[in-house]
């Protein structure tokens, strides 16, 4: 018996040396099991009253060599029943173990047998050393999660304490996991806090604008600072971001001036009639005219005074300023071409507002106070790196159990969610409280209110102005999955997040 016990452990100790430049890439595991453990059976044959069986627990420590080899070391706590007697006895047990199985990257199931050496005490005191020979599969769960089942047959070195046992459990592959596989949210950093993931910022070590996709514009003038040649002073785009010039010392900036490379005095351009009519559109140049004559003395009559002669007056009996036509909202647009009269507007839109100036008219801006985009029917584009912080927050936010307490885990994700309503002035959000349905519906209904306006309470510490927050409970009413799992209630149990524009 010492021959095979010696040759036992020198072969699963040579195999581990031969093998383990072979190891993979996450070598390590920790099994966790229950036994049940039957010292009848070996001993006076047969099968024996499940009665005489006995329980146990064991943690494995198996560490990989290569696809075909193991090394499992199993710490046992049990008690067992030895044969003809009354009282239980309290073990405990070490083993060392070879396993030679057979997988592949496509098996769900994974035979083994294996082999080894161990030393077990009874009541702490007695050392009975035993050879564990068996058999036993492992199925795959996840990529780093596996179901055991084994079986072993103990031969032991004292008489009549040979034993079987028999293990259920659950094993875990030790690792982080790969990067990709990590939600979203956590697998991105947001390093200058400007509310933009470093992979969609393209100014990721410093804070700026979404419009800008993270980049700053200091002085506020539409060019982001790495195009603006004047990044301190606000400029124009026609001239890289730094202020136009006055070119020809007429006082007329050259942004405004239609002759900006001849002094003038009508828009920067000569007037030399001095009629306010620049001379490129003065049909009389050198005589002192009217505008509603192109620059021409009148020469027919003016019947409502309003400075345009009858005949280019387009509404010759009603004064006005605008072709001779009355403009109310003094918009450029003469009232009867002005599709908003009474409110003052752009020529672009028929004299209709366009409040934002985004080039969305009001009447077509779901967003009319705030500039968007005109894709968006004017409102702002919630960018993806927003729409992922938002959806990760919905179950990221964690409460004390049935309170409507915040978990310190859950200020990051709140922080995140506060930097994007500071970097976005016209976003503002709803909070929706739900829970499942444990429990009676008025306690779920207060419940799902409190921990809405508990998310709300943190957002208005770190400065959101109520205004642009609001919340509501809706208990358990609007379930996205079912209440007859742990799964799918722990979906329920939410509180979401929604941007809106006004």
């Amino acid at each position: 018996m010492k021959q095979i016990i010696t040759f036992l452990a020198i072969s699963i100790y040579c195999g581990a040396l031969s093998l383990s430049a072979q190891n993979a890439e996450h070598p390590n595991a920790l099994m966790f099991k229950r036994l049940l453990i039957d010292y009848t059976s070996p001993n006076v044959g047969g099968f024996t009253d499940f009665d005489r069986i006995t329980g146990g627990w064991e943690v494995d420590y198996i560490r990989n060599f290569n696809k075909n080899f193991n090394v499992a070391i199993p710490l046992k706590v049990g008690v067992i029943r030895l044969p003809e007697e009354i009282n239980n006895r309290t073990i405990t047990g070490l083993d060392i173990v070879g396993q030679l199985q057979y997988y592949t990257e496509e098996n769900v199931v994974t035979p083994y047998i294996m082999a080894g050496l161990g030393g077990v005490m009874e009541d702490f005191k007695d050392l009975d050393i035993q050879i564990p020979l068996g058999v036993g599969f492992n199925i795959k769960l996840w990529k780093f999660a596996l179901v055991n089942v084994q079986g072993e047959y103990r031969k032991s070195i004292a008489d009549g304490t040979d034993n079987i046992h028999y293990g259920v459990g659950l094993g875990f592959i030790l690792g982080a996991l790969p990067k990709e596989e990590l939600p979203e949210p956590l697998s991105t950093l947001d390093s200058d806090q400007d509310g933009i993931v470093d992979t969609e910022d393209q100014c990721p070590q410093v804070a700026g604008l979404s419009a800008f996709f993270g980049c700053p514009d200091t002085d506020r003038d539409g060019i982001m600072d790495k195009d603006d040649a004047c990044p301190t002073v606000a400029g124009d785009p026609a001239n890289k971001g730094c202020p136009i010039l006055d070119s020809d010392g007429d006082g007329v900036l050259d942004a405004d001036d239609k002759c900006p490379q001849v002094a003038g005095t009508a828009k920067g351009c000569p007037d030399a009639d001095q009629d306010k009519i620049a001379d490129q559109d003065d049909a009389c140049p050198n005589e002192f005219g009217l505008p509603a004559n192109n620059g021409c003395p009148a020469q027919s009559v003016d019947s409502d005074n309003d400075g345009f002669a009858d005949n280019v007056d387009a509404c010759p009996t009603t004064p006005g300023n605008v072709k001779g036509c009355p403009d109310s909202d003094q918009d450029g647009v003469a009232d009867k071409e002005d599709k908003c009269p009474t409110v003052a507007g752009v020529i672009r839109f028929m004299g209709c507002p366009d409040t934002d100036g985004d080039g969305v008219e009001d009447a077509q801006d779901n967003c009319p106070k705030v500039y968007g985009a005109a894709s968006n029917q004017g409102c702002p584009v919630i960018t993806k790196a927003e729409k992922a912080i938002l959806d990760y927050a919905k179950y990221a936010v964690q409460f004390e159990t049935n309170k409507a307490t915040l978990k310190a885990s859950s200020y990051e994700v709140l922080d995140q969610v506060s930097s994007i309503l500071k970097t976005n002035s016209g976003y503002y959000l709803t909070i929706e409280g739900h829970t499942d349905n444990k429990g009676t519906e008025s306690f779920n209904q207060d419940l799902s209110l409190k921990r809405a306006k508990a998310c709300y309470d943190y957002l208005r510490s770190k400065g959101i102005l109520g205004t642009r927050v609001g919340y509501g409970g809706f208990g358990e009413t609007q379930p996205i999955s079912t209440n007859d799992t742990e799964e799918g209630r722990a979906l329920n149990r939410r509180v979401e997040f929604r941007i809106d524009m006004k």
